[in-house]
């Protein structure tokens, strides 16, 4: 679980982000896409993510970084599911 805080709606117009290191212990380059998805189908909790770079490939024992930015536009509370598919 990833936890961005308690944030003001629209105070800061880029949001906040966090970095996520993605290692690739492997001997073999691994491609991989990212993605975040909303964690119910509730209108009643919002979606304010998003992923980037949506894809990457890591050559072995390397590793990158991915940001998710979250910028929320109203109050509610807000939940999404990070996706990594190799």
């Amino acid at each position: 679980m990833f936890w961005f805080g308690t944030l003001i709606a629209g105070k800061d117009p880029l949001g906040t982000t966090e970095r996520f290191k993605i290692m690739n212990p492997n001997k073999v380059t691994c491609n991989v896409k990212f993605s975040v998805k909303p964690r119910s189908l509730s209108k009643s909790e919002g979606f304010a993510f998003k992923v980037e770079p949506e894809s990457l490939s890591i050559v072995p024992n390397q590793h990158k970084y991915v940001t998710v930015s979250f910028n929320p536009s109203e109050m509610k509370q807000y939940g999404g599911v990070f996706e990594a598919v190799v």
